[in-house]
């Protein structure tokens, strides 16, 4: 029996004019150019999604925990006054106070107290106290003051509240403060 060469590799125009067909069995890609086109431009435009979605889930993060809110109560006289200490963590912003609302569990809104810290400048990067703030109406006892809640709101019209779970934090959400603590865990 005799011996069958390879077949000759086809050169010139023969060569384009009838390319050699893969056989059946072997890979075979049959995505066309325009399809491979078409994906990629989905998957970049998925992609840069991405990168805009984590951007803006960073700006919330930066203004969920720019300002933070501390307070504890002392009584003065039968009334009982908060003493606040409010803290931007902002490298940038500067925030005016315009009110402070007292919010009860059992009645709803209680007060607002727009004299107290009505134009108060909180500089970036910096802390401060403030413990010459009125009496709350109404508040004449310890479990009044358990029951209350702070809201400080800055000029940008942002409700600041508690940072942790202190007397009267009950309506701060669970997304929030896991930023607040994300946040100090990150500056240490």
């Amino acid at each position: 029996m005799a011996q069958r060469s390879a077949p000759r590799p086809r050169v010139g125009l023969a060569a384009v004019l009838h390319p050699k067909r893969p056989r059946a069995g072997r890979y075979t890609c049959a995505v066309s150019t325009w399809t491979e086109i078409a994906t990629a431009l989905f998957v970049y435009v998925f992609v840069g999604w991405l990168f805009v979605l984590a951007y803006l889930g960073y700006l919330w993060f930066l203004q969920a925990t720019d300002v933070t809110l501390d307070y504890s109560w002392t009584r003065e006289g039968d009334q009982y006054r908060p003493e606040l200490e409010l803290v931007n963590h902002s490298r940038s912003k500067t925030y005016w106070v315009t009110k402070i609302a007292y919010q009860s569990r059992a009645d709803g809104l209680v007060w607002f107290d727009a004299r107290s810290l009505m134009g108060k400048v909180i500089e970036p990067r910096s802390a401060y106290e403030f413990h010459r703030i009125a009496p709350v109406r109404n508040c004449s006892s310890i479990p009044d003051c358990l029951e209350m809640q702070i809201r400080v709101r800055l000029q940008t019209g942002k409700d600041v509240m508690a940072a942790s779970d202190q007397p009267g934090a009950t309506g701060l959400r669970a997304l929030q403060k896991a930023a607040l603590r994300l946040r100090t865990f990150l500056e240490g």
